[in-house]
């Protein structure tokens, strides 16, 4: 039996606050695989209820029976109940709301960021004109 194995096989799960279960579920597929035992589902519930102390063996024997004779439901409500939130698995909050549109329009200049100027001071100089009235006309020869 190999070093890697007999350490393995000695791992415990208390259930403590910064205790991932993550890391427990792979140590016990290591030791399954290890084993020749990855598809056992017998196997690996029993093998998970040998690792459990504490807070996590007391929340096991609350568990329905189909929850600890599944390994795969056993798994999911392991990590759904004793996952560690760092901040590489927590999810980023959803974005604000993005207020209705005024009809100005937002600059990003410095003395002006954020600030809102109405559409009409943004046409150059083209107040009251149609932009695509004006552009054919330029485009127009000129007869004269």
């Amino acid at each position: 039996m190999s070093d890697l194995t007999l350490h393995l096989e000695n791992i415990t799960f208390q259930g403590k606050e910064m205790e991932d279960a993550t890391q427990f579920l792979q140590n016990v597929k290591r030791v399954a695989f290890a084993q020749g035992r990855q598809r056992d589902q017998e196997w690996l519930v029993d093998y998970v209820e040998t690792c459990l102390a504490g807070d996590a063996l007391e929340w096991y024997t609350e568990l329905d029976e189909e929850t600890r004779f599944n390994f795969d439901h056993l798994r999911i409500a392991m990590i759904k109940r004793f996952r560690v939130t760092t901040p590489a698995n927590i999810q980023p909050a959803p974005p604000a709301a993005v207020p209705p549109h005024t009809g100005g329009v937002t600059t990003g200049g410095s003395s002006t960021a954020g600030s809102q100027i109405p559409r009409k001071q943004m046409t150059s100089g083209l107040d009251g004109v149609n932009p695509t009235s004006a552009a054919a006309s330029a485009q127009a020869p000129m007869s004269g």
